[in-house]
């Protein structure tokens, strides 16, 4: 039982560095960003729905059938019930860590939405279960086209939910080493006769090759968006780190044959039998996805909160008419005596509300800058955790006379973390003095609660949401010229 051991204190410390530091928490919750709107797989999501993306409880019902009925037609009647039981087991047991075991404690100040439990991932641990339970119940043959399809699937389907945000790295991983667990502990139930038999290429080494590049594609098909690529490329390892977790447990316990077999499977060439893939390489596998996983994943936090902050002080700065801190209202910018007034509803997190001002963004410093129109922020805090800190550091820029080149400066770089020392930097850049104290100061919270207010009478619904002349703009006119409607 070591190996079944190992993978649980695998599982154990995976959980306290994840989900009880605020380390790992602060790590993981920067990885959930954008829409699932902006996801490859969001048109299918809700149509054909990729198992178990949709019918959870159907997949899981639906593979432990195939696995009992795989094992019957063998009349392999004990391999029957161990492959049953492994997703069985892997499911009950993540649903009992997730609702009632493993607590997730809120020790890194991130917002509501990012609070709750997830830590294992129901989705992942149906999908691992089942795939590493068909791999068991299949025959030598068979066995590895098995174990691809079953690695492929899991790592799109890992790569899928975070990508859309049901699940953070920490939580598909675990999954996965949740199944991994019950499969060594059927295994070791089985009797010798009865155990996998796994056919892996002449070097030892070539049967996995298939396996990584077929998850590959999966991993990639489900981290797949258009916006957050370092966000996405680190999904998808993750996603290909929890395949190569199930062939890593599927092929470690495939039974030693002494005479080999030689016949052929196609895609997988020439394959035979040996006594056992070599650990050092098995290891090495593992080791270096596991690696490219925690680079990726924490290079990407890394390089968001350490790129320089570069401002565009060429374009002309717009005079503050209304600055900060009037209880409901915004802060207005242009010329006095303007005929048209824009409301612009905006969170500095929302990535819409950075696409229309990318492509309304001209014709906005036109308007303002000629006089035909004035220009109202209202700031929001409801997107992001970073939310409320990029709203006060934009209230001390606006009281100093630079709201629009703020907003330029966070919608020109979205992808950036947005820390304190890289909005002081900005602040400095701009020309704010003593933008560090007055940040850390807080004193705009009132002012932007009552922003909040305003949502409620004026109907704002989404982000963004603008006004010209307090007619409300339809989605299909947050373009340039629906700016110049009333105007």
């Amino acid at each position: 039982m070591k190996r079944p051991l190992k993978l649980a204190v695998a599982f154990m410390v995976l959980y306290l560095l994840a989900v009880c530091t605020p380390y790992g928490q602060s790590v993981e919750n920067a990885m959930i960003r954008g829409f699932s709107s902006e996801t490859w797989i969001s048109g299918i999501r809700y149509s054909i729905g990729p198992p178990p993306l949709r019918g959870e409880e159907a997949t899981l019902v639906v593979g432990i059938v195939l696995i009992v009925l795989i094992a019957v037609l063998r009349r392999q009647w004990r391999l029957a019930v161990a492959g049953a039981f492994v997703p069985a087991a892997t499911a009950v047991s993540t649903f009992v860590l997730n609702r009632f075991v493993l607590p997730r404690p809120e020790i890194s100040g991130a917002p509501e939405s990012l609070t709750e439990v997830s830590f294992p991932s129901g989705h992942v641990a149906i999908t691992a279960g089942v795939a590493i339970g068909v791999a068991l119940v299949c025959g030598p043959r068979a066995r590895p086209y098995a174990v691809a399809a079953g690695a492929t699937w899991l790592a799109f389907v890992a790569a899928a939910v975070q990508n859309l945000s049901w699940h953070r790295p920490s939580d598909v991983i675990g999954a996965t080493l949740l199944a991994g667990i019950w499969y060594l502990v059927a295994v070791r139930w089985l009797p010798a006769a009865s155990k996998p038999a796994l056919p892996v290429a002449d070097s030892g080494r070539a049967g996995v090759l298939p396996v990584l590049v077929l998850a590959a594609v999966g991993a990639v098909l489900g981290a797949g968006r258009t916006d957050y690529l370092l966000e996405a490329i680190a999904e998808g390892v993750v996603g290909l780190l929890c395949a190569v977790i199930l062939w890593s447990v599927a092929s470690e316990e495939s039974r030693c044959v002494r005479r080999r077999v030689r016949y052929s499977l196609g895609f997988f060439g020439r394959l035979q039998f040996l006594r056992t893939l070599r650990a050092p390489y098995e290891f090495g596998v593992v080791a270096v996805v596991l690696m490219l996983a925690i680079v990726s994943v924490v290079g990407v936090g890394y390089w968001r909160s350490h790129s320089p902050v570069h401002v565009d002080t060429a374009r002309p700065e717009p005079a503050v008419i209304t600055g900060p801190g009037t209880a409901g209202r915004g802060v207005t910018i242009g010329k006095a005596g303007a005929t048209t007034n824009i409301d612009f509803y905006l969170d500095f997190r929302c990535v819409p509300c950075g696409e229309f001002e990318e492509s309304a963004g001209a014709t906005l410093d036109r308007l303002v800058a000629d006089g035909t129109a004035t220009l109202t922020y209202w700031p929001m805090t409801v997107m992001h955790s970073g939310s409320p800190q990029l709203a006060t550091a934009f209230a001390v820029a606006a009281a100093n006379g630079h709201a629009r080149g703020f907003v330029r400066a966070i919608y020109d770089d979205p992808d950036k973390a947005w820390t304190d020392d890289q909005l002081v930097e900005l602040g400095n850049k701009l020309g704010v003095p003593g933008f560090r104290e007055a940040l850390a100061a807080n004193g705009y919270q009132g002012w932007l609660a009552s922003l909040e207010e305003t949502t409620v009478e004026r109907e704002v619904l989404d982000l963004p949401t603008v006004f010209v002349n307090h007619r409300k703009l339809r989605a299909d006119q947050l373009t340039p010229e629906g700016l110049t409607l009333g105007s």
